[in-house]
């Protein structure tokens, strides 16, 4: 049988900890064939480039030339104009053969947005939820972002957290998407090697000068900006500690756990930051799914993970409604935000 991601990746330990420069494919020379055909830039909704679009069992091919060895991610431009409530899964092979079992099934992680109009209160964007006839909020409608993204391939499964890396050594390789769904467009393909998450000395060190900010910036967390997954739901909590509150009505205030520990499943919250510089984050949560074990999130901000620790943070067992300050001991960690927007996005892994 085929060997598994991680042995996959143990077997190739050295071309892992390789660094290489970022090689682009453009799908101008791809050879397609099923359910593929070529999408001039006209018809691509938005990307300025000539694109090809996949149906199920779409197979687009080509080739990339390498001239280092390393496990490179791959690294897509794609949108989906579906709108089947998933994102899109691909078989990839290299040179003809699945490298590992996960090869079978890799995804596009796309992002839902909340259907939900907003309005700006005292500086801050509120989300207005539809109220039924009783005056109680609706669950929004999760409207899909058909925006074009570059997104790493991911296993489709989650059981690994980071993207897959494919490990290319020098020469031409034929690599072949072929696409599980219908309707996707897909753009140019990188072949690239992550950076490095930083310890927290070091990313200290990136933001030297930086100050600590007092100001006090408050998120609630049913205004996500976008979700991994439509069935991520927001759900109403009489708990006095939850905001906000309407005794007479129930309001949508915080993310439903049950539709949100799934690995791989991610919230993102836009944080409009008037001062650059170090913040410290807290977070309210209640953690009861799994008494007595902590449930354990990678954190990004704008995209990355700031330092090591936050690839996996976890949030101990709370029956109730707690306050957590992501910190090391008692020693609050300092995460540097930008002036004007930023992004937080927190992702359920294993």
């Amino acid at each position: 049988g085929e060997m598994t991601y991680s042995s996959y990746r143990e077997q190739h330990e050295d071309a892992f900890a390789q660094k290489a420069d970022l090689v682009s494919v453009s799908m101008v020379d791809a050879v397609l064939s099923g359910d593929a055909t070529y999408v001039p830039a006209s018809g691509t909704e938005g990307y300025g480039d000539d694109a090809v679009r996949l149906d199920k069992d779409g197979v687009i091919t080509f080739d990339v030339t390498i001239e280092e060895e390393a496990a490179y991610v791959v690294d897509l431009d794609a949108a989906y104009v579906g709108t089947e409530l998933f994102s899109p899964k691909f078989g990839i092979t290299v040179n003809g053969d699945y490298p590992f079992y996960e090869s079978r099934q890799v995804t596009f992680p796309i992002v839902w947005l909340p259907g939900a109009d907003t309005s700006i209160e005292d500086g801050k964007t509120i989300h207005l939820f539809n109220p039924d006839r009783y005056g109680n909020d609706v669950q929004p409608r999760a409207e899909l972002s058909s925006a074009w993204a570059s997104r790493n391939l991911y296993d489709s499964a989650y059981y690994h957290a980071d993207p897959l890396r494919f490990v290319l050594t020098p020469g031409t390789h034929t690599i072949s998407l072929t696409s599980r769904n219908d309707n996707v467009l897909i753009g140019s393909v990188r072949f690239m090697t992550p950076s490095d998450v930083p310890d927290y000395e070091t990313y200290l060190d990136a933001h030297d000068g930086a100050a600590l900010q007092d100001q006090r910036i408050t998120v609630e967390a049913e205004y996500m900006s976008g979700k991994s997954d439509p069935s991520i739901k927001l759900y109403s909590d009489d708990d006095a500690a939850s905001t906000p509150q309407d005794l007479r009505v129930r309001k949508l205030n915080a993310i439903d756990a049950y539709t949100w520990d799934e690995a791989g499943r991610s919230a993102t919250w836009t944080i409009n930051v008037e001062e650059e510089g170090f913040y410290h984050l807290s977070f309210k949560y209640i953690q009861y799914r799994m008494v007595n074990i902590a449930a354990f999130r990678r954190i990004e901000v704008n995209g990355e993970v700031p330092f090591k620790a936050l690839e996996a943070y976890g949030f101990s067992y709370s029956g109730t409604w707690a306050n957590e300050t992501l910190r090391d001991g008692d020693e609050p960690y300092r995460i540097h935000f930008k002036e004007g927007e930023n992004t937080l996005t927190l992702t359920s892994v294993i």
